[in-house]
């Protein structure tokens, strides 16, 4: 055999091991300052202290008094790994989605490019499809991204009312970005340790007015076919609050691969909304087929 030929069977099964390797591996955030949880008495008192604070500051009663609610947005997936993890057709989209809160019961409509006018959605996480001029149909193979994307923009936009009934929540000690002093509280389920079957949040909240400007999360349920996608992890910003009807909405949500960048524009993706609304519409859009069991907020 020669030189050459062993070079490249032996890069070749260097290259197996590590994919082999990347697949098997998922980030854990869990910072050293937990492990052992020593305080972890005092830690969770202090963790769901500050949370019941960003709750309020937040305005998640607001919220949770309205039956729907809905925004328009663009979203849009920049740059190499932005294409490769773009959930919609396209890497720039404008759509229109509308949620129940505390669930995740969906319906989105694009509203530009090839798929303008094309509808999906969530029922109870059965999804379905409406085409143009068509009606809706759950007899349709499932799009993870879809499913996932609803989902996640769900999420995020209730995120102090979802992770603040975690089963495990830690204060973890405070930091400072960009000039700005923040707490740090760590959320997940099951145990503090990352596992494949829950993911773990790192909060930021900013000393000064308790709301959320930062949350790094892991990505468990992955949709991304793409070797070593496990060992990637994201992180949120929030910024250009606005106050509707006693809710905060962040009308820009900015996703960073790994932890929070000094550079905004250094970004995989982002959303920017146009318009929020609650209860503009009757909350029956979003349950079309009425033989389906609700599922509230279980995943």
């Amino acid at each position: 055999m020669s030189k050459r030929k062993k070079i490249i069977i032996i890069s070749l099964a260097v290259l197996t091991i590590l994919f082999l390797f990347m697949e098997m591996y998922s980030v854990d955030l869990l910072p050293s300052s937990l492990k052992g949880d020593k305080n972890a008495a005092q830690n969770e008192a202090q963790g769901k202290a500050l949370l019941q604070k960003a709750w309020k500051a937040h305005g998640v009663d607001s919220m949770n008094a309205h039956q729907v609610y809905q925004f328009t947005a663009v979203d849009t997936w920049k740059g190499p790994m932005g294409d490769m993890a773009k959930l919609w057709p396209q890497p720039v989209s404008k759509m229109n989605i509308k949620y129940v809160p505390n669930t995740f019961d969906a319906q989105l409509t694009f509203l530009d490019g090839k798929t303008k006018g094309q509808v999906v959605g969530l029922q109870a996480w059965n999804y379905y499809e409406k085409p143009v001029n068509g009606k809706i149909s759950f007899d349709v193979e499932d799009n993870s991204k879809h499913i996932f994307g609803m989902a996640a923009f769900q999420y995020f936009t209730e995120l102090i009312g979802r992770l603040s009934h975690a089963e495990l929540i830690r204060f973890m000690g405070e930091t400072t970005f960009k000039g700005q002093a923040y707490h740090q509280v760590f959320v997940t389920w099951g145990s503090l340790k990352g596992h494949d079957k829950h993911d773990q949040y790192i909060i930021y909240l900013n000393k000064q007015s308790n709301m959320v400007d930062y949350v790094s999360y892991t990505i468990r349920e992955n949709y991304l076919d793409m070797p070593g996608s496990g060992m990637f992890y994201g992180t949120m910003g929030f910024s250009d609050f606005r106050n509707i009807h006693g809710f905060q909405v962040p009308f820009t949500q900015t996703v960073f691969m790994n932890g929070p960048k000094e550079d905004n524009e250094n970004y995989v993706h982002q959303l920017k909304l146009e318009s929020f609304s609650f209860d503009g519409f009757e909350i029956a859009e979003l349950y079309p087929d009425k033989s389906i069991q609700a599922v509230g907020d279980r995943k």
